[in-house]
């Protein structure tokens, strides 16, 4: 998180707000969840103590923003002391390390992300022909991508560099099965940690671009949509809002995440 600080400060004067986004799922954590989308000043003495990584494990990350309000009326959680520490500053990741080892599980220190579960799909993905580029990361990542996935020469390379960055992220992402055997309609981009989705690569500002990605996605019954932006120069984060906004009030379909990727990080809306 030090590097991203340091561009926190390095453009503060063109990006002078912070917001933090917590990824909101099955494993996210109660002392992260109270900081999902506050905003702060970039000098703002909070971001001096609250600064991801905020405990064990965190996976709450930090946008930066041209415009915003800072946040008011919440109540900022009570993270573990070692965390109370933002790493870019003080150049410590820890303040109290030996109590951070101390008090972590051998189990954890050990294996970190690792869940049997995944390791077990792993092994039967390895054994399974209509899959390869069969890989299983230290901290629990998992991908492969099925023999008939549609390599389509404009959409395949952008797949699989969203597909690497949620493999690093500790994700699961298997590109499936897209052969005309599937049926119509359902020929979604494969699964994201258990979840069908669908991955549109936004390229230029039109005020429906983000609007038509939304619907491709919701034609094909995705529980994910995936908002992949390979030039961050025409990422503009409340150009996206609105197109999420003219998405929502023209149908009640709500996907259970959608995720936006620009300069390599990913984010959760």
């Amino acid at each position: 998180m030090s590097r991203l600080w340091q561009e926190i400060q390095r453009d503060k004067h063109i990006f002078p707000y912070v917001q933090l986004k917590v990824v909101l799922d099955g494993r996210t954590s109660e002392i992260c969840s109270p900081l999902h989308d506050l905003i702060f000043g970039v000098d703002d003495p909070v971001l001096a103590y609250y600064f991801p990584p905020n405990h064990f494990n965190c996976r709450t990350t930090a946008i930066k923003l041209k415009n915003g309000v800072p946040s008011n009326n919440f109540t900022l959680p009570d993270i573990p002391e070692a965390f109370r520490n933002n790493a870019g500053v003080t150049g410590e990741i820890f303040t109290e390390k030996n109590a951070y080892i101390e008090n972590t599980p051998d189990e954890v220190l050990k294996i970190g992300h690792l869940f049997a579960e995944r390791f077990e799909k792993y092994q039967k993905l390895l054994k399974d022909e209509s899959f390869y580029d069969v890989q299983f990361g230290d901290n629990g990542g998992l991908k492969a991508t099925h023999k008939d996935h549609n390599h389509n020469r404009k959409t395949i390379v952008h797949e699989k560099t969203v597909q690497d960055l949620h493999f690093k992220n500790g994700d699961e992402l298997i590109l499936g099965d897209e052969s005309q055997k599937m049926t119509q309609g359902k020929k979604i981009d494969g699964i994201l940690n258990g979840k069908t989705f669908d991955m549109s690569t936004i390229s230029g500002q039109g005020e429906n671009t983000i609007k038509r990605a939304l619907n491709h996605a919701r034609q094909k019954s995705a529980e994910v949509a995936v908002l992949y932006f390979p030039d961050e120069f025409e990422f503009d984060f409340y150009l996206m809002k609105i197109g999420i906004r003219k998405y929502e009030g023209q149908t009640d379909y709500r996907f259970e995440k959608v995720i936006y990727i620009v300069e390599n990080r990913i984010y959760y809306y």
